[in-house]
């Protein structure tokens, strides 16, 4: 069984080790990164790791528009992925998290689907405020309730889907083929209704939202040093979208502590050790996270970013409405046309 990651990347040079020894000790035999604009050597470190086969790295020239979309066009074209039984489309903060087996090949194994949801555990900062190179999964361990409804920020998914099934990668959700449905389980293996299946356009989980089989942990903010950095970078998808107090609100959530991902940390830290040791790797991290602390440095020179980190200073978490507040925000938002 082969599983294909595929992701896009720009300026994680600090964060990519971390993110690809996890994914490489839960059984994910390819990876194919498509790097873009990267100014602070995170291309020079992918290009170290391909060049030691823990990666497949392609330097990418978007051409305006979505980043992401134009990605994985060409990872549909790409050999690595005709070739992969599995593929799914995650980012360099999220960490898929097997949370029954040791790894996604015996998840896998055990369930009969051709898609299985990802769903997103939402972690916050911690109440960090600054970088550090410790381990991203060892700092930020408190999380969304998993059972919060609001925002629905809380309910994205992305997917683990059997590359034969489907015609062409998505973002949350592979796109079907004509006329070939194909069989859904949720985040606890249990199979989804065929409705679900054909609204193709559908990125939210059904709730409860389910995860006893697998969540994806995404560290969506880090600390508000590094969440300076990610405003000045830009979201791959959605370039207007405004990195400000709003987007760090609707995602600081620390209500709870979810330490499960640490479960595989042995498995973690030896096939770090592995990716270190391959020449040149150590070295370009290295000036990666040299870089990172330049670019904190001349935001908070900057008055403007200063002042918003002082503010994410204030709110150091965010916390759930009941479920009778929640359904009253979205009807809010539905009855304003949001």
């Amino acid at each position: 069984m082969t599983i294909l990651a595929i992701t896009t990347m720009r300026n994680e040079g600090p964060f990519v080790l971390e993110w690809l020894a996890h994914h490489r000790a839960i059984g994910v035999g390819a990876v194919l990164v498509f790097s873009n604009d990267c100014d602070d050597g995170t291309d020079a470190l992918l290009d170290a790791l391909a060049e030691g086969g823990a990666v497949t790295h392609v330097r990418h020239a978007p051409r305006g528009g979505s980043v992401q979309w134009q990605a994985l066009k060409a990872a549909k074209a790409h050999p690595l992925h005709a070739e992969a039984d599995w593929a799914m489309c995650i980012d360099c903060d999220e960490f898929v998290v097997p949370m029954r087996h040791d790894d996604l090949p015996a998840l896998l194994a055990a369930l009969e689907t051709d898609a299985l949801l990802l769903p997103w555990r939402l972690f916050g900062s911690s109440g960090h405020l600054d970088f550090s190179e410790d381990p991203v999964t060892e700092r930020f361990t408190r999380a969304a309730p998993p059972d919060m409804a609001f925002p629905a920020t809380g309910r994205f998914f992305k997917t683990l889907y059997r590359v034969a099934a489907f015609q062409k990668p998505g973002i949350h959700r592979p796109k079907p083929r004509p006329n070939r449905p194909a069989r859904w389980a949720d985040g606890s293996g249990r199979p989804l209704p065929p409705e679900f299946a054909a609204a193709e356009d559908r990125i939210l989980a059904p709730m409860p939202v389910r995860r006893s089989a697998v969540q994806l942990n995404h560290y969506s903010l880090r600390s508000a040093a590094d969440f300076l950095v990610k405003r000045r970078r830009g979201l791959p998808n959605r370039a207007s979208k405004p990195l400000d107090a709003t987007y760090w609100a609707e995602r600081n959530f620390n209500a709870a502590e979810d330490r499960s991902v640490l479960r595989h940390k042995p498995a973690r830290d030896a096939e770090m050790a592995r990716l270190l040791a391959l020449p040149g790797v150590a070295e370009a991290r290295e000036a990666a996270i040299a870089a990172h602390r330049a670019r904190i440095a001349a935001c908070l020179a900057d008055p403007d970013e200063a002042r918003l980190f002082t503010r994410l200073a204030l709110l150091p978490g965010s916390v759930p409405p009941p479920p009778d507040i929640a359904a009253r925000l979205f009807e809010i938002l539905r009855a304003a046309g949001t």
